[in-house]
């Protein structure tokens, strides 16, 4: 095909591809961390609760409202000085 032309837009070049690539890179790791440390605190309170005898539901931790906010030294002293699913719930909310 003689006089074949292929345009590239004012602006777009190797080098931005690489950024954007890195920037994506960046981002997944990122979000990749994130679920890992999230699902390593699920277990972590689901353990904390099991060792106290209290059985988590199906649901448990990803329904307990203010649990991926919380600070983990309040998930753990929650998880320690409960007595049930419940008195987890309570105390993460209010902050015990």
């Amino acid at each position: 095909m003689p006089g074949l032309t292929i345009h590239v837009p004012a602006g777009v070049g190797y080098r931005e591809s690489s950024e954007s690539r890195a920037e994506g890179e960046a981002r997944g790791r990122a979000e990749g961390l994130a679920e890992g440390e999230a699902k390593g605190r699920a277990k972590m309170a689901r353990e904390l609760l099991r060792s106290h005898g209290i059985e988590a539901s199906a649901g448990f931790p990803g329904d307990v409202p203010g649990f991926a906010e919380a600070p983990e030294d309040e998930v753990v002293a929650a998880a320690l000085a409960c007595r049930s699913e419940e008195d987890f719930r309570a105390r993460l909310a209010a902050g015990d």
